[in-house]
């Protein structure tokens, strides 16, 4: 399978962006910086179709299969998860599931440790 226009990219250094453009050369453009150095001066992503192997971990057009054990989803960290549901865990009421649908926002854990402060 390969990267088409409307797919979501997670990248090894924990990124999650959205192909938004396949151009003529084979590159990419996404919706965020995938990779700092392959912006250009217009702003748009110029990520060569070889490159993909280098950098992106997975490619999906459903972006639950992009989202890991230790990510966060709408604020809760993803504790465990199936082929289409995330799942969460809760103090007082057990645990609980999120699909597809639902989400709103995702911080990799990968993101999340980059921002770490530690005392």
């Amino acid at each position: 399978m390969k990267l088409e226009v409307g797919m979501y990219v997670r990248t090894k250094l924990g990124i999650i962006a959205k192909c938004i453009n396949v151009l003529e050369d084979c590159s990419y453009d996404f919706d965020r910086v995938v990779y700092q150095d392959n912006y250009n001066e217009d702003g748009f992503m110029e990520f060569p179709y070889l490159l993909i192997d280098k950098y992106v971990s997975k490619f999906s057009f459903n972006i639950i299969d992009l989202i890991e054990i230790g990510d966060y989803v709408n604020s809760y960290k993803v504790t465990h998860r199936t082929k289409s549901l995330l799942g969460f865990e809760d103090g007082q009421d057990g645990d609980w599931y999120l699909s597809n649908e639902n989400i709103k926002s995702i911080v990799t854990k990968e993101q999340f440790k980059s921002l770490e402060y530690e005392v």
